[in-house]
């Protein structure tokens, strides 16, 4: 018994160090690609998409420390305040491969861009456009559909700035605080319901700094991150006329707002 239990050990442990082992080469190899195409990797910010697929280990290895470029956005990234793979970063660092660091509005407007782009090691993986450097490492859904919703009620101030349609972008942004919730843990939503169907969809926004809404509100500074952002590529739903609603998500709990607006899309 005791060398079956030390046989796993030893294992897992054994996975982690290749992980480890390949999540080093994979950086370089990102890193070099990034070199190659552009001068400006100080400089201009990397955005990095997706999640790469876990590596495949002898042993049939299930168990130990998932990789770099897979956990934070299996695990949906807890941090509402940085973007979903917001690690890989200081992990670049560590290595000696200096990156510019993106913030979640980026990564939102990237996301779009990303759709079109084959994943790691596929060559086009990596994108530049004028405000940041793409780096996809896997697919990602945008916009989910969802069929069995529950909404729950808080004790929420919330407010929407810009609601905006154009060239099939839809523009939203303002900022929504739950009471009484660790503002950090607190995700910003859109639920977008199409009218004569009720089919749904949900979308995340990215988190934006609103130190305007904390000093005017007299909050704690735990509540910069208040603000969202969405950029939303409509080409992806069916013409017709929806209603988008603002929602709030706590640990998987959603929290129904006040704010609505209607959109019609209207695409040739």
């Amino acid at each position: 018994m005791v060398y079956n239990n030390c046989l796993e050990v030893n294992k897992i442990m054994y996975g982690d160090y290749l992980r480890g082992k390949l999540d080093e080469i994979k950086a370089y190899d990102i890193y070099n690609d990034i070199k190659s195409i552009t001068d400006s990797a100080e400089d201009k910010p990397t955005v990095f998409i997706g999640a790469s697929e876990s590596y495949k280990l002898p042993f049939d290895i299930k168990y130990g420390i998932e990789s770099i470029f897979v956990h934070d956005i299996l695990t949906n990234n807890y941090l509402a305040r940085e973007t979903i793979n917001f690690r890989i970063y200081p992990y670049f660092r560590m290595l000696g491969l200096p990156l510019a660091e993106a913030d979640d509005v980026l990564y939102t407007k990237c996301l779009a861009m990303a759709n079109d782009m084959p994943s790691y090691p596929k060559d086009g993986y990596i994108k530049e456009n004028n405000e940041a450097i793409v780096v996809k490492l896997g697919d990602i859904e945008e916009i989910v559909p969802v069929t069995d919703i529950s909404l729950g009620s808080g004790n929420i101030r919330a407010k929407m700035d810009t609601f905006n349609l154009s060239d099939n972008i839809l523009n939203v942004s303002g900022w929504a605080i739950l009471e009484n919730a660790p503002v950090n843990r607190v995700k910003k939503k859109l639920l977008i319901t199409k009218r004569d169907t009720g089919e749904k969809y949900i979308y995340n926004c990215g988190n934006v700094s609103r130190r305007d809404v904390v000093n005017k509100l007299g909050l704690y500074d735990d509540f910069e991150y208040c603000g969202y952002f969405g950029y939303i590529n409509t080409e992806k739903f069916e013409n017709g006329n929806y209603t988008v609603q603002l929602i709030l998500d706590l640990y998987g709990q959603l929290y129904s707002t006040d704010i609505f607006e209607n959109m019609e899309i209207n695409i040739k």
